[in-house]
């Protein structure tokens, strides 16, 4: 005799401090310049420089995260809240912890690049530092960067409301998708879909890379916009779970 059951619905928010912190490097490891398109390991070596900040936007979005086993995603304009004090504070001495390990390896590296070379201490002391934050730099002109030239980035929170007052029905925005291990993507977004579907709530999303776009055509999102930067998942269009090997992205 066999028995079957509905499969757990997503949770809503960012859970627990461990929680937080599992989805905060989730994110720091797959959106950086190190990891632009097709999954590496790579990621992760910048992924300590951006796990403190990460963690603020974890605590900021909590109210409008939504988690399946270890995958989770943002969808804007569903729910409204404030910030997760805990994890909030969290993030504050996760930060002021890096960089007090920044001021130390760089006083370190001064100190030896001043002995080995020379140069002033004053000198030593900025090409060290400047050398220890050159990843957060990077990324950090990456991103303003991709929002500047790419203008699906900056209008679409107007995209969300315009189409809401359209079709009359709730419209939201999906973002910071990530997932821990292959599959849990897919379990994550079908789950939602069913909600989604229920609600009659259609949801807008700008992939990070081409290599995306498959992926989302496959859970029944379609092209939105001129380019392929800007796709919707309208509610009651037909989707299939993707095969295994289109769910290989880092962050689905």
């Amino acid at each position: 005799m066999s028995s079957t059951h509905d499969p757990d619905p997503p949770a809503t928010g960012a859970g627990s401090l461990t929680h937080a912190a599992r989805i905060a490097w989730q994110r720091a490891r797959s959106f950086n310049f190190l990891q632009p398109g097709a999954p590496t390991r790579a990621g992760a070596l910048i992924a300590p420089w951006l796990w403190p900040i990460e963690l603020f936007g974890v605590a900021r979005e909590a109210p409008r995260i939504r988690r399946l086993g270890g995958a989770s995603m943002t969808l804007t304009g569903a729910t409204r809240g404030r910030a997760d004090p805990v994890i909030l504070v969290a993030a504050a001495a996760a930060y002021l912890v890096f960089m007090v390990v920044l001021i130390v390896a760089g006083s370190a590296a001064a100190i030896a690049l001043a002995r080995f070379t020379g140069i002033g201490v004053v000198a030593a002391t900025v090409l060290a530092l400047v050398a220890l934050l050159a990843p957060l730099l990077t990324e950090a002109t990456r991103r303003v960067a991709h929002v500047l030239r790419h203008p699906e980035n900056r209008t679409i929170a107007r995209e969300r409301r315009k189409l809401a007052q359209i079709t009359g029905r709730p419209v939201v925005i999906m973002t910071a998708f990530v997932r821990t291990h292959a599959g849990e993507g897919a379990a994550l977004l079908a789950a939602l879909r069913r909600e989604w579907d229920q609600g009659q709530i259609t949801v807008i999303l700008n992939p990070a890379n081409e290599e995306l776009v498959d992926y989302y055509l496959r859970h029944g999102a379609v092209l939105d916009a001129a380019t392929w930067r800007r796709l919707t998942i309208p509610p009651g269009q037909v989707a299939w779970s993707a095969a295994p090997a289109a769910d290989q992205n880092p962050s689905i």
